[in-house]
């Protein structure tokens, strides 16, 4: 029991610390008239928040954009066993690589089914309450839960790249009689027997040529984590920009 409130504790400071609601309230309470730009920021993200609720903004557009993603991201993996444009991956690597994305796809399904009851349209009405730029802020918040399975994505196929570039390096150095020596932090001259040679070469070439089919899982799964951070950017510029805003204006009232 001890040991899981142990690890609710760090996943609430972790969240807290990378928060952007939680830097967004510390912003909100520095500097001059800090009530009455709370009260302001209150009515305009409550009015905002009620033009949504008319138009049915969270099942309609955030639901549905992110079931959208799922099911455009489910086909963009199965075009890939197709030998897309012409590429000529490997088809025993490229079927592994799809089957296990697809089944994370499916994991991903089952979370954002639990996630839709749990948070989000509650977590962004309440964030309405202190503001809009906490609004834009909590956005941000929601789309980083949401997407979490896009940046493990990015980070699987991310270490699987890393680590096939390494290995592929190392290969390479010990292919030419040349291995690093970690204590010494230096490259040493290394003696190879045939055999040792023999596996070396059989190696570097197998990942040789399963590199360009990892390479592509990469290139299309860290598109995917920056364009999703780049929506992160916009909703943290916006939440600045309009706090930023309302300290201008009860900055030139007062002065």
């Amino acid at each position: 029991m001890s040991a899981a409130l142990y690890q609710l504790s760090v996943l609430i400071s972790s969240f807290a610390k990378y928060s952007a609601v939680v830097s967004r309230l510390q912003c909100k309470w520095k500097g001059s008239c800090r009530t009455q730009r709370q009260i302001l920021d209150t009515i305009i993200g409550v009015t905002v928040w009620k033009e949504l609720t008319e138009v049915d903004f969270f099942s309609d557009y955030i639901w549905d954009g992110l079931a959208m993603m799922i099911t455009n991201l489910e086909k963009l993996i199965r075009w890939l066993t197709t030998y897309p444009a012409g590429l000529k991956l490997n088809a025993h690597l490229n079927a592994i690589l799809s089957q296990f994305f697809v089944y994370h796809i499916y994991l991903w399904q089952t979370y954002l089914s639990v996630a839709s009851v749990y948070i989000g349209f509650g977590f962004i009405s309440l964030s309405c309450f202190f503001g809009l730029s906490v609004f834009f802020a909590a956005l941000s918040d929601l789309l980083r839960l949401l997407t979490v399975h896009i940046y493990c994505f990015h980070i699987y196929a991310f270490k699987l790249a890393t680590l096939s570039v390494m290995s592929i390096k190392s290969l390479w150095r010990l292919f030419r009689g040349r291995k690093y020596n970690p204590l010494r932090k230096r490259v040493d001259s290394v003696k190879l027997d045939a055999r040792q040679l023999f596996i070396a070469t059989l190696f570097f070439t197998i990942l040789l040529f399963l590199l360009p089919t990892i390479l592509v899982y990469f290139f299309i799964f860290s598109s995917l984590h920056y364009g999703v951070c780049a929506i992160q950017m916009v909703l943290s510029l916006l939440s600045i920009v309009q706090d930023k805003v309302i300290f201008c204006v009860f900055k030139q009232h007062y002065n």
